[in-house]
């Protein structure tokens, strides 16, 4: 069946027609009249509503397809947004689409631009050829002694004996029976022993020195009885110097350790060259 559309007036008779037709009781439910303010609602909207209900008996009318005129800010060929920007591309990037919304604001990586002096970097990286063949076939021991070498080992055995022998001359209040007398000059053999008891100290703990020398058989360690005896290794820790304090620079808080320390630097250097990208 064809549609007719009512305006609200048409619809408003229409229910009350209906409501005739029924034989409604009044008293109950009284017919509609239209107020003055639902008259007023009507006439402040925009346009006249329409709404989709047959009609008994009504004629088939097509729907109003004419174009409809057009309002101001806007033309018949014209699309709504073009109508409101004057242009697609003056959309906002929201309207326009997330896509473009989310690439405005992508961050853009580039290299830092700065006037510091670009180097070529030419250098052979890796360990030593030759230090690497030496040490293809060789033992742990021989790694360590790479880094920890004979001149650091001599320079600790002449600046503990010579603080040793400064500290004894002049101490005028050491007591005779003190076990500092007993001291007696280190060789380069005896410190790489007291060297590799430090180390082997590092790893096994005792709660006290002397535990390492120890009878009680809790404490039973032959390494460090069988190395050297407890008295000789306190003194040498007692005695133990890298560097002469009498040729100290005043306020070099350094000089204590910068001979073992630069020839520390000067053995890592010739054993390995490092990259250009270094991380710290």
């Amino acid at each position: 069946m064809a549609r007719k559309y009512l305006s609200d007036e048409e619809l408003q008779q229409y229910i009350v027609n209906i409501s005739d037709e029924e034989s409604l009781d009044s008293k109950d439910e009284p017919d509609y009249n239209a107020s003055a303010t639902d008259t007023s609602d009507s006439d402040s909207e925009n346009s006249t509503p329409r709404h989709n209900v047959t009609a008994p008996g009504a004629s088939a009318s097509p729907p109003d397809s004419s174009p409809k005129p057009a309002t101001s800010g806007t033309s018949p060929n014209r699309s709504p947004a073009q109508g409101i920007s004057g242009s697609p591309q003056n959309i906002s990037p929201v309207s326009a689409g997330t896509a473009t919304a989310v690439d405005s604001f992508e961050d853009i990586w580039s290299d830092p631009a700065g006037k510091q002096q670009h180097f070529n970097f030419n250098a052979e990286c890796g360990m030593d050829p030759t230090i690497s063949g030496i040490l293809a076939l060789t033992e742990p021991i021989d790694y360590f002694s790479l880094f920890f070498n004979h001149e650091i080992i001599n320079i600790m055995v002449n600046q503990t004996n010579l603080f040793a022998t400064q500290y004894l001359e002049r101490a005028n209040d050491v007591p005779s029976s003190s076990r500092l007398h007993d001291w007696m000059p280190t060789d380069a053999n005896e410190m790489k022993q007291f060297v590799g008891l430090l180390g082997w100290m590092s790893v096994v703990k005792v709660p006290e020195l002397p535990d390492y020398w120890s009878q009680n058989p809790l404490f039973s360690f032959p390494l460090s009885k069988n190395t050297m005896p407890r008295n000789r290794f306190e003194l040498l820790l007692r005695f133990w110097h890298f560097a002469n304090n009498d040729e100290a620079t005043p306020g070099d808080r350094t000089h204590k350790i910068n001979a073992i320390f630069n020839e520390f630097i000067k053995n890592f250097k010739n054993a390995y060259t490092p990259g250009e990208t270094i991380c710290i």
